[in-house]
This record gives C-alpha cells, structure tokens and sequence, in this order.
C-alpha cells in the first residue's frame, strides 16, 4: 500500500492570484550601454580584450547572431559594444558583448 499522508499537499491559489499581471519597471532590469573600441587580444573560445574610446579595456564575447552569421573578428577590427555596468569579472574588468563589427 501506498501511504498518500505524506505526499506534499499543493498550494491553493485565489482566483485573484491568477488575474494579476507582475509588470517589470524600466529601472528593474539593468541597463546596457553601447560603446565602441578596437580589439586589442583574441583569446580562447572566441574572447576578445577590447580597448574602448575611453582606453577602458573589456572582456568581450561574439553575440549570438554574429556566430550564426559566421562573422569573424581579428584583432585591430572596430566593433560596437554592448557592456552592462554591474557585470565585472574577477580581475576588474567588465564583461561586454560584440553586437557589430565596422568595416
């Protein structure tokens, strides 16, 4: 026999519960902010270091659509970066996104 007393009972949800809708502020989610540099280092597993206008050095990753695209990136290319202020590698740098290569 199987001893059902156990078993863990389910919440029970209002009927007001299902009709509210959980809206997110603008100043919830972080905000991102484009900048553009010069790669300076191609590293391991398609890293990039690259030095912004501003000489700040990031860490950067190939987004998605540029892997798809097959778009490469070498060092001295131009690219637009998409950084986010509260991303920070161990060492201090910032963590960013490649979203355009320039010709």
């Amino acid at each position: 026999m199987v001893d059902y007393e156990n078993k863990p009972k389910k919440a029970k949800f209002d009927e007001d519960d299902k009709s509210k809708n959980v809206e997110l502020d603008d100043d919830a989610r972080p905000k991102k902010v484009e900048l553009e540099g010069v790669v300076a280092e191609k590293l391991p597993n398609n890293l990039f270091i690259v030095e912004l206008d501003n000489s700040l050095k990031v860490l950067a990753h190939v987004s998605g659509r540029m892997k798809m695209n097959c778009i490469n990136i070498l060092p001295s290319d131009r690219v637009k970066v998409e950084l986010n202020p509260n991303d920070k590698t161990k060492d201090g740098r910032f963590r960013a996104k490649i979203v355009f290569r320039s010709k």
